[in-house]
């Protein structure tokens, strides 16, 4: 993967957004700063690697589904009878996992990159840990569409990115590939904030 030298403007760490938040302005009930900060923190971190526990678990658990021998697909009629199975048999409707995680699809997107056996060995058997310390869900997503995205994922980690430097960085990233090949073929887009391929 190519590393392109800093030549854009930052997305996050502009004056203007230095600016507008003051940390000075920011109070807490009850608790000191640091320690609030800290707590937040960590629960975060908890809460995404359960997250992505639980993704990794249900992901396992729809691959080994198959109706008539066949294994579940992107169609409306494989989709269809694995809703009914879901309801009515399992009793929950599948559907709560794109509103409870939006960003779910992204994240199971890089499970068989993540773990190469991941259809043989059973989650509830065998861990699947969180593979990032510094590189979080928002950033898996953020760079989900990319082929190289594995590879900007390691440069975030080893350089110990927080998620603002790393969307700075990937921004740059993307801006100068569009430059380099004389048109626009990545973009960023919200409300999740992720990079997009522009169909041409």
């Amino acid at each position: 993967m190519k590393e392109y030298k800093k030549t854009y403007e930052n997305f996050f760490q502009t004056e203007r957004y230095r600016k507008r938040f003051k940390l000075e302005r920011v109070s807490v009930d009850g608790i000191d700063m640091d320690r609030y900060i800290n707590l937040f923190s960590s629960e975060f971190k908890k809460y995404q690697k359960d997250v992505f526990q639980h993704l990794v678990k249900i992901s396992w658990l729809m691959r080994k589904y198959r109706y008539n021998g066949r294994r579940r697909q992107k169609t409306f009629w494989d989709n269809e009878m694995f809703g009914h199975f879901m309801r009515d048999i399992v009793g929950f409707d599948a559907q709560v996992l794109k509103k409870a995680y939006p960003f779910g699809s992204a994240i199971i997107s890089y499970f068989d990159d993540l773990f190469p056996d991941f259809e043989v060995n059973n989650p509830f058997e065998t861990e699947y840990k969180y593979p990032y310390r510094y590189m979080t869900l928002d950033c898996l997503s953020l760079v989900k569409n990319l082929p190289e995205r594995l590879e900007l994922l390691e440069i975030g980690e080893k350089k110990r990115m927080k998620y603002v430097v790393f969307v700075d960085y990937v921004v740059n990233y993307i801006l100068s590939y569009n430059e380099e090949k004389g048109e626009t073929i990545y973009t960023l887009k919200r409300p999740f904030l992720r990079v997009v391929k522009l169909n041409k």
